[in-house]
């Protein structure tokens, strides 16, 4: 999982909570001014401000011109730290979720194009060794309605090979063994020209 790296100031504040919470600097005590923290944490003064003024927004320190900047509570820089790891941990679930969902989108569109490009080629009248494609209708009196392809040993009868069923606005692919034939349905198949003629037969054979 990716994850963000994390604004330097927002780094800083956490550093000086932390500080602030193991005691290295305790309640009412003074810090150094933005210009030294600058320095000491080789930014600018601008970062030192975001940082400062985060901290003094969730009550973990003051600040003022002429008093400078003091710790206020343990409490509140420990609470600081919880929110600002739940936050982090937030985001970095919405990235993961984001990145999930693109490339699921990526997948269903190459999903969608390879069966579209099967569709296309499994009902092209072309010339496969020395099979063909061939479609034909299921009749509603044809003995196969209700009856699976196994049950029916269609291959066995016939010497051809289903690969594909139309069935209303559905299709299904490379149907398997288990899949019953249903009235109206279009069998879409390969088998070689002798064998056309005994396989209609066998598809609309009565009941």
């Amino acid at each position: 999982m990716k994850t963000h790296p994390m604004p330097r100031y927002l780094r800083i504040a956490i550093d000086i909570a932390e500080s602030i919470i193991s005691g290295e600097l305790p309640v009412n005590s003074k810090i150094s001014g933005r210009s030294t923290l600058a320095g000491k944490y080789n930014v600018s003064p601008e970062t030192i401000r975001k940082s400062i003024s985060l901290l003094k927004d969730n009550e973990v320190v003051t600040s003022s011109q002429k008093s400078g900047i003091t710790i206020l509570n343990v409490n509140n820089a420990n609470l600081f730290i919880n929110q600002m790891q739940s936050t982090e941990k937030s985001n970095d679930l919405k990235t993961n979720i984001i990145e999930l969902l693109n490339k699921k989108q990526k997948i269903d569109l190459e999903l969608k194009g390879n069966i579209e490009r099967l569709i296309e080629i499994s009902s092209r009248p072309k010339n496969i060794s020395t099979f063909y494609p061939y479609e034909l209708q299921v009749p509603a009196d044809s003995h196969l309605v209700n009856h699976s392809i196994a049950d029916m040993s269609f291959w066995h009868h016939t010497g051809a090979t289903i690969i594909m069923l139309k069935r209303l606005d559905k299709t299904i692919l490379s149907p398997g063994p288990n899949v019953k034939f249903k009235a109206d349905d279009t069998i879409v198949f390969v088998c070689k020209t002798e064998h056309y003629d005994q396989t209609h037969m066998f598809i609309t054979l009565k009941e």
